[in-house]
């Protein structure tokens, strides 16, 4: 079941991982994030010949210092699309598309499982409203069945009674971004995010997943749409999530169609 409706576009897919079954969405959008959110263990490189270091998030902010093409950094924050940066004696921001995240390799994604033997796993995404959350946590805890849920932070906020119910029941959780924007723009037509604006959706997520659980969801993350490049493969690993949960087939439930094979990540049908 997917929970996503208005204002962007709706739907529902179904992931068959060789028998994995998995179900995701479009979304509502939030507002962009209004603080700076802290990161740790990020680092990146200066991707231009000469980049300038600003006591704030913006151009209009002192120069304090400039950088030369291949130097590394330390990201400390966000700040819309600017990171919070430092190195040696020098802090201070930098406009993120100058810099390129470094990840010791990137995050893999997950399109099918171990189609040699008869699994399934079930997976719900939440986005927008409470939908039919309860009952279907009522029916997984009937039939004694653990399920992953995708959340999105802004559901989370919303929902805290019901995070912390998937939670106490043993179910896990897969970060589906804050406001389930496009890290490309490839569904939406909008332009791609920037390093920092990816990181502030993921990171202000933990922070909810943890404020109500204890736990974030890392290293599992689901692209809102199924979006996904290299970069967004190299960013997501860069901030500790290591795989990219994807899926083969659109159920189409939010138009109540059948299942067809998804566009997406496989070209291969799903098995019954």
């Amino acid at each position: 079941m997917v929970w996503h409706s208005a204002g962007a576009v709706s739907r529902r897919r179904l992931l068959h991982w060789g028998g994995v079954l998995a179900l995701t969405g479009g979304g509502l959008a939030l507002a962009r994030s209004a603080f700076a959110v802290s990161l740790s263990g990020v680092s990146a490189t200066v991707n231009v010949d000469t980049l300038n270091v600003r006591s704030g998030p913006g151009t209009t902010y002192a120069i304090v210092g400039k950088l030369s093409y291949g130097t590394k950094i330390s990201c400390i924050a966000t700040s819309g699309q600017w990171f919070k940066i430092t190195i040696g004696s020098i802090t201070g921001y930098v406009f993120s598309p100058y810099v390129t995240l470094v990840a010791a390799s990137a995050a893999a994604s997950i399109t099918r499982g171990l189609t040699g033997q008869k699994l399934v796993s079930l997976t719900f995404d939440a986005g927008a409203d409470r939908g039919y959350a309860g009952s279907i946590l009522d029916t997984l805890a009937a039939r004694g069945v653990r399920a992953s849920f995708g959340m999105t932070g802004g559901w989370a906020g919303a929902n805290g009674d019901l995070i912390q119910r998937i939670w106490r029941e043993g179910h896990h959780l897969i970060n589906h971004t804050r406001t389930h924007r496009s890290f490309t723009g490839f569904s939406t037509g909008a332009a791609a995010l920037t390093p920092a604006e990816r990181l502030d959706e993921l990171e202000t997520t933990e922070a909810s997943l943890k404020a109500l659980t204890g736990s974030g969801a890392k290293p599992w993350f689901r692209p809102p749409y199924g979006d996904q490049d290299a970069g967004v493969l190299r960013d997501i690993a860069a901030d500790g999530f290591r795989y990219n949960v994807m899926w083969t087939v659109d159920s189409l439930g939010m138009e109540r169609s059948q299942p067809r094979p998804d566009r997406f990540p496989n070209p291969e049908p799903a098995r019954e």
